[in-house]
Order: structure tokens, then sequence, then C-alpha cells
């Protein structure tokens, strides 16, 4: 009995986490990016996600997920939350385009989780879906996600290619030498002797 209240409650807490957390996401497409109306890639983003959400609130109380499982994909969606936040608060004053936006690149963002990560609203995507399919067992949710992951890494690509192909890309490259795409690099120092 104590190890289905418990699972009922871990169901709870991620149903909550991942509205809280979609909910950021779904206001950073009109709150905080910038677009003049949103592209068709961008549009597909959006009716992939809702159906993913969907699906995943359907299925995150389902008891047959393990609960190391659904505590892992609970830390998921902390920290999706965490770094798109993050993200918002490094680039609050010169706002990014949307996704798939094709609008020239300005400037290289270097501080916050760009300082680890190129694209941190990206890499906290496919965080919080990872999550999602942790926590469910959920074909649809399983797909969706695959989808929708393989849709940000050709964002991410795309965005990459313009920054490369403008008069940034002396600077980028630099950047891109230092910091990993969706992951942070591992450095590893090697001590002088001596």
């Amino acid at each position: 009995m104590a190890n289905a209240a418990s699972t009922d409650y871990l169901g709870t807490l991620l149903a909550l986490s991942g509205l809280v957390v979609f909910g950021a996401f779904a206001w950073g497409v009109r709150g905080h990016f910038v677009s003049a109306k949103l592209p068709i890639g961008m549009k597909l983003i959006l009716a992939l996600s809702s159906l993913g959400l969907v699906g995943y609130l359907l299925e995150v109380g389902n008891a047959s997920v393990p609960g190391w499982r659904r505590a892992a994909a609970l830390g998921l969606q902390a920290l999706a939350g965490g770094v798109f936040l993050w993200a918002c608060a490094a680039t609050r004053r010169h706002r990014p385009g949307v996704a798939f936006s094709r609008s020239d690149p300005v400037r290289v963002f270097k501080t916050g989780p760009f300082r680890f990560v190129r694209h941190p609203f990206y890499m906290s995507y496919l965080t919080f879906w990872a999550a999602c399919t942790l926590a469910t067992d959920s074909f649809l949710v399983k797909s969706i996600s695959l989808l929708l992951m393989t849709i940000y890494i050709v964002a991410a690509l795309q965005e990459q290619n313009a920054i490369l192909s403008s008069a940034l890309r002396p600077e980028y490259e630099r950047y891109r030498s230092t910091t990993g795409f969706f992951w942070p690099r591992m450095r590893f120092w090697n001590r002088k002797t001596g």
C-alpha cells in the first residue's frame, strides 16, 4: 500500500513538473523568442509537443514504470526547466529568434549556460523529452520524443550553419572549439610537473 501511495505521489509530481516545464517552453515561443510569424518548422514542433504532452499526462501515472526511472525523470525535468530559464536570463537583453526563423545572426551568446554548450535551449528540450520517455512506457510519447529530438538537431544545425555563413564565423569557430553542441565538453587538465 505504501508503494502504491509513493507511486501516485511521484506520478502527481511528474505531471505537475511536466506541466510547469512545458508551460515555460510554451511561454518562450511568444514571450522570449523573437518572430514576426511562426515558421512552419516551429508550428510542427508546437503540434507534436502538444500531442506528446497529452500522451505523457495520460501515461505518467502508470505504476508499471519503476520508481527509479520516475525519480530520474523528475530530476531531468528539473534540469530541463533550470537550463531553459538560465538560457532565457542570459539572452533577455538580446532575445534570439524562434526556431527555423531564418533571421540573420547578430551575435554569439557566451554567457550563462552558453559558456558550456552552444545550444542550451535545445539541450533543455532534449532533456525534457528524454525525461518524458523515461517516466512512461508510452509508444506515442517515445515516438514523438524521437521525432522532436531529430527536429531540434536539424534546427540547431541550421542555426549553426547560418552563423558560420555570416561575419560572426571567426568568433563562432573560436567559441565552438571550447563548448559542446548540446552537452558540455569534458575537459581534462594536465598538470605540469616540475
